[in-house]
């Protein structure tokens, strides 16, 4: 087997020691025959998710912690790691668990059999879900329906989730979006522009 990293993993978190304390291992049993980096994007996280992360490199060696010099929103620490990779391949995803680990396999294996710059892991997928269904979250559901609708017709593509952060790109692909949003719309922005 190739040694040299072909995939770097991005994990944005904010107060997620718990969830990468379960997810970190999780991850690195089920690609433990893909060569791979991970980032943990910690935007000073008062729970001591960095801390957790760091421990967890003492075990495994390929986790690097990274901390945006400021908090800037999501957009800002994706794009913070992604200037940052060196691999052909980045995988973000959320760090709350909200796509397991077996997706992540797959979603990776697609765009490795494909000739893809992006593929996007969906919410709206037969086995997707959404986050607990609370006042608020409802509100951020059917907000992400409609934005999923208006690309859709304003980009014409065949896409169903474009606010997720679960997708694998190039790394080459990447080099050319320049993304320059802050927030969550990055997540929009690498869509259109890919």
């Amino acid at each position: 087997m190739d040694d040299n990293p072909h995939l770097t993993i991005i994990l944005p978190t904010y107060n997620e020691a718990e969830n990468i304390a379960e997810l970190i291992p999780q991850i690195q049993t089920r690609f433990s025959g893909v060569p791979f980096l991970l980032f943990v994007v910690d935007d000073a996280s008062p729970d001591g998710t960095a801390d957790v992360a760091h421990k967890l490199n003492e075990q495994y060696g390929n986790i690097e912690v990274l901390t945006p010099p400021m908090r800037r929103g999501l957009g800002a620490a994706l794009r913070y790691a992604y200037d940052r990779v060196t691999t052909a391949y980045i995988l973000s995803s959320d760090s709350d668990m909200s796509f397991s680990v077996n997706q992540m396999i797959e979603l990776y294996g697609t765009i490795q059999a494909r000739e893809h710059d992006m593929v996007l892991g969906s919410r709206w997928c037969p086995g997707g879900s959404y986050e607990a269904p609370e006042f608020r979250i409802r509100l951020k559901k059917m907000a992400s329906a409609i934005g999923n609708i208006v690309v859709r017709v304003l980009a014409g593509l065949p896409v169903t989730d474009v606010s997720a952060n679960f997708r694998v790109l190039r790394k080459d692909a990447w080099d050319r979006i320049d993304a320059v949003e802050n927030t969550n719309a990055m997540l929009f922005e690498m869509v259109f522009k890919c």
